[in-house]
């Protein structure tokens, strides 16, 4: 039979007993302290040298922004705040990397294996220990979440023109898509921005439609950069846009551009200097 040992025995005042922590030192409670390093070694371990993907570059560098003072605007396309602020935080704390920005998910990754134990009454001894053994386990695709948030801090480069195409099909889509601009010139009519979600030609290439910024809520004031007559697709949602006409321009960083389809616009008339 199992023999359990009993380490701090409440005494005294209500302090005393507050402060008292009552352990029962078996095998199970073994195992879940080692589980719980275990989990803590995977997710902290070696945190700056892991791959990052296209999401996790738009929270690092919201919340680099938001660190700075420069502030945060929600947008639904993008994940809540919490995450935003807490990668600030962490900025602030431990200054800007790729390793503080990592860590509330490594953190976040850590208690999820412990939360696994407030369970067990329902998974059973077994079924909990199982549970943690695959969640512990940090080399898996899936498990690696927990470990990656960001690709580093400052705006994303556009890939080079070498490895552009341009976009032929016509988007027939009638939602709008935002973008942030990477690089503008306002003489030549072309922005360079990268959608904040993945999509190919066939989702934004809108022909003689519009680039624009606002408007899209009461009161709020719109400004028309131009009409599309041609877009380069350059590679991880990143696009050139050719435009002509157009009242207002915008800056390097603005993230609330959006493209949206016209349906009363001719190419044959707007976009006949590209070959319409």
């Amino acid at each position: 039979m199992e023999q359990a040992m009993v380490v701090g025995e409440p005494t005294g005042n209500w302090l005393d007993k507050l402060l008292a922590v009552r352990v029962q030192v078996n095998t199970e409670t073994l195992l879940a302290a080692g589980l719980l390093v275990a989990a803590v070694l995977t997710r902290f371990t070696d945190l700056e040298s892991r791959v990052m993907s296209h999401d996790e570059s738009l929270h690092t560098f919201y919340s680099w922004e938001l660190e700075q003072g420069r502030g945060y605007r929600h947008t639904p396309l993008m994940h809540g705040p919490l995450q935003f602020h807490l990668v600030a935080l962490s900025y602030f704390l431990f200054g800007d990397s790729d390793g503080s920005a990592r860590i509330p998910a490594a953190l976040a990754g850590v208690a999820a294996v412990g939360l696994i134990f407030v369970f067990r009454q329902w998974f059973g001894r077994t079924g909990t220990l199982l549970v943690n053994l695959t969640v512990t386990d940090d080399s898996g695709e899936s498990a690696n979440s927990s470990r990656v948030v960001s690709i580093g801090v400052g705006p994303p480069v556009p890939p080079p023109p070498s490895q552009s195409g341009k976009c032929s099909v016509p988007a027939k889509g009638r939602q709008i898509h935002f973008f942030r601009v990477l690089s503008e010139d306002q003489s030549a009519k072309v922005i360079t921005g990268q959608f904040l979600e993945n999509v190919d030609c066939s989702d934004v290439f809108y022909l003689c439609g519009d680039v624009r910024l606002g408007g899209l809520s009461a009161g709020q004031k719109e400004l028309w950069m131009g009409t599309i007559c041609q877009m380069d697709d350059l590679g991880n949602n990143t696009f050139r846009f050719h435009l002509v006409g157009g009242k207002n321009w915008i800056s390097v960083g603005e993230d609330e551009t959006y493209v949206t389809p016209q349906f009363d616009c001719s190419p044959h008339i707007y976009c006949k200097s590209f070959g319409y």
